[in-house]
């Protein structure tokens, strides 16, 4: 998998943050009131598994906390939609045993329905051989989410590499 350094995309990550936060507020529509902070450590946790999964599980660990008709923007610009276009653009960054793809939350929110949210934070991918680890790859991501049957799962998902500064 080619990981570019893509200017582009990261405005395109930026206008999707600022989308997101936009819609995102404290819940209160007169009728009942969320727990704001507790779905958002919801989500944020939810995060972490889907992390663990794919540490653990490679590429079926990742594709588990895709929704069927989720879309995912890879670095470079690249749109993949549904479950078969995601695994198959995925499949090789996954089937390549030295490569380690890390994350961690920083951030979540909630839309004012409860049932959609996201989460950003920083990734890693990493390259081990032997006992040595190189970093490969820095930046931040931004993924939203949607509750379906009471579980959190991916709609959208995409990131941006670090720029070389």
């Amino acid at each position: 998998m080619r990981w570019v350094r893509n200017s582009r995309h990261c405005g395109l990550v930026a206008i999707a943050v600022v989308v997101v936060f936009a819609a995102c507020t404290e819940v209160d529509d007169g009728e009942a009131t969320l727990d704001v902070s507790a779905i958002e450590e919801e989500l944020k946790q939810t995060d972490r598994e889907f992390a663990a999964a794919t540490a653990t599980h490679r590429l079926d660990g990742w594709m588990s906390f895709f929704a069927e008709d989720a879309a995912r923007f890879q670095l470079g610009g690249k749109a993949s939609r549904g479950l078969a276009s995601i695994r198959a653009a995925d499949s090789a960054l996954f089937s390549d045993p030295t490569l380690n793809l890390l994350w961690d939350p920083t951030e979540a929110g909630v839309f004012k329905n409860g049932e959609h949210g996201f989460t950003t934070g920083r990734y890693q991918l990493t390259r081990t051989i032997a006992e040595d680890t190189d970093t490969l790859s820095t930046g931040g991501y931004v993924s939203i989410w949607r509750r379906e049957n009471g579980a959190w799962r991916v709609i959208l998902d995409t990131g941006a590499a670090d720029s070389d500064g």
